[in-house]
């Protein structure tokens, strides 16, 4: 059986950048946390080398890291001591527009099918030399769903020693390319490789996006291609926190994240590992705001709805 204490994860963007993170740092040790999940990092175009950014913030070029990033080890390895967070994760993929899966398959097919000795290699060497604190790798897929580019890029980086978990949205009875049976086709490639067995630690499903199946029918529809894979523990509920669009408050206070959790719980709790907050900058927003959840909503909210959430007897 898997652990199933509950992961309590936050995808943290720019309150945790190079220039910030000595500001954020003892909050986020102290708040509860289990799993950061550093967000977004982005692959540049092949003209462009495929260097590597963090948000806005240029990091690694070709297969050297920025000035700027030459110190980001010492507060991310601060971050795991001395706290409750168990483990960092680099995000790769989301944010807009959404190019990063193209310019990795761009890189690929440029290489005539391998990734070997490119750029993009060099680069990812660089980030996991560089930041030895950062152990996983998060999988936001959502332009180029070429599953023989997505394998070949999972193996890179399970080859540098990287996990990986992967962060998936879509209807079981959805048929678009991409979405929910992508990634399980993906879980049940990386599984029966030879290289990639037990890599994809958990799917971090997207929760707040439209049309999603619950964790059962991941469960099921996984067990039905890998039937020894222990799914237990293996998803956790991703919701957005409450943030301000222009004058107007939209998603998730903590009480409604405690109750998603809930309401999942019911449907069949085995498959349910914790959950994720999309993300932290929201978060801050709503520790400032006393109006953001009729009152201030500070991190450790946050925490204590995953951690209620997972703990409220169901009968």
């Amino acid at each position: 059986m898997r652990n199933v204490n509950p992961d309590l994860a936050v995808f943290a963007g720019d309150p945790l950048n190079p220039v910030k993170i000595l500001d954020n740092l003892q909050q986020m040790k102290v708040s509860g946390w289990t799993t950061v999940i550093l967000s977004l990092f982005h692959v540049d175009s092949l003209d462009r080398a495929s260097d590597i950014y963090f948000n806005n913030y240029l990091a690694i070029s070709g297969g050297t890291v920025m000035d700027l990033f030459l110190d980001w080890q010492n507060p991310l390895s601060q971050l795991l001591e001395g706290s409750t967070v168990r483990q960092i994760y680099a995000s790769i993929g989301g944010g807009d527009p959404v190019r990063d899966f193209t310019h990795i398959a761009d890189a690929y097919y440029a290489n005539k099918g391998s990734f070997h000795n490119t750029t993009l290699e060099f680069n990812l060497k660089a980030l996991k030399s560089q930041f030895p604190a950062i152990t996983g790798i998060d999988m936001d897929i959502e332009d180029s769903y070429d599953e023989t580019v997505f394998l070949a890029f999972c193996k890179l980086v399970r080859g540098l020693g990287y996990d990986i978990s992967f962060c998936p949205f879509g209807a079981r009875e959805g048929h678009g390319q991409g979405g929910f049976w992508f990634f399980v086709r993906m879980l049940e490639a990386i599984e029966k490789s030879d290289w990639g067995k037990g890599a994809v630690k958990r799917f971090n499903v997207q929760y707040y996006a439209d049309q999603n199946s619950p964790p059962l029918d991941y469960v099921e529809a996984i067990k039905e291609r890998l039937p020894d894979f222990d799914t237990s523990g293996f998803i956790n509920i991703g919701c957005w926190a409450r943030y301000k669009n222009k004058d107007k408050w939209e998603q998730s206070c903590p009480s409604g994240l405690q109750d998603l959790i809930v309401y999942f719980r019911k449907l069949g709790a085995d498959p349910i590992g914790g959950a994720f907050i999309w993300n932290l900058d929201y978060i801050l927003e709503t520790t400032l705001d006393s109006r953001g959840c009729d009152g201030y909503a500070s991190m450790g909210d946050y925490t204590r709805a995953i951690w209620n959430g997972m703990s409220t007897p169901i009968g």
